[in-house]
């Protein structure tokens, strides 16, 4: 029997190792699907917890209440934005864990579908740039995962120059969530007031009456190569 040595359920499968142990198990395989589609960079997944700063120690319990009730807040098509001015505190993985700790609670049921989408808003946008000048598939594959996966993550919001184009994309696309009532998770690095003249009252008002708002203030983890 060829077990999976480093199967990415191996922390709360019961099977793990066993004679039941293999590649051809539905839940690796599915797992394996998820994250294949989601984009989630790879020092992302499968993370399932990060213990914050202790100047961000108030906000933890507030996380994990929200990645422990995963299912029912995608049902409910609640989100949360997660903003700071101090880069490398947490952010990105925080809004890793939820998508992970989703995979983990539906691959079983999942029947090979895109349930969680990681998007980099800044190279996002810059693909959609490119697609004016080019028909791009990878392009249209990951605007048709936006409108149809469970969770979709919106990393770095707010670094972009604040152009027409920029906010009427954005709204586009959130605003079709926001109103079929699907989850969202936003991290910007800009203030909640910065954020709004960014995006414009009008995407920012529909975002805080979608999602739970968290204020990091920790400082970089990443200098002492810590994740974010």
């Amino acid at each position: 029997m060829e077990y999976i040595e480093n199967c990415w359920a191996k922390s709360y499968c019961n099977s793990y190792m066993t004679d039941n142990c293999n590649k051809n198990c539905l839940g690796y395989q599915q797992l394996k699907f998820l994250y294949k589609t989601s984009g989630i960079p790879k020092k992302y997944q499968h993370l399932h917890n990060l213990d914050l700063q202790k100047s961000d120690k108030g906000i933890q319990s507030t996380l994990e209440n929200f990645r422990d009730n995963i299912v029912e807040n995608v049902e409910k098509g609640k989100g949360v934005i997660m903003v700071s001015q101090n880069k490398g505190n947490g952010k990105t993985s925080w809004a890793c864990i939820f998508l992970n700790s989703y995979f983990r609670e539906i691959a079983l049921t999942n029947n090979l579908r895109v349930r969680g989408k990681f998007i980099s808003v800044p190279d996002f946008l810059q693909g959609l740039r490119d697609d004016f000048d080019k028909e791009q598939k990878e392009m249209n594959k990951i605007k048709k995962h936006i409108r149809e996966a469970d969770i979709v993550v919106w990393d770095d919001i707010g670094v972009e120059t604040p152009t027409k184009w920029v906010r009427e994309t954005l709204y586009n696309f959130i605003n079709y969530r926001i109103s079929n009532e699907m989850t969202q998770i936003y991290t910007s690095n800009r203030t909640v007031s910065e954020l709004e003249n960014i995006l414009g009252e009008r995407i920012f008002s529909r975002i805080r009456g979608q999602c739970l708002g968290v204020i990091f203030s920790g400082k970089d983890m990443r200098i002492r190569g810590d994740r974010h």
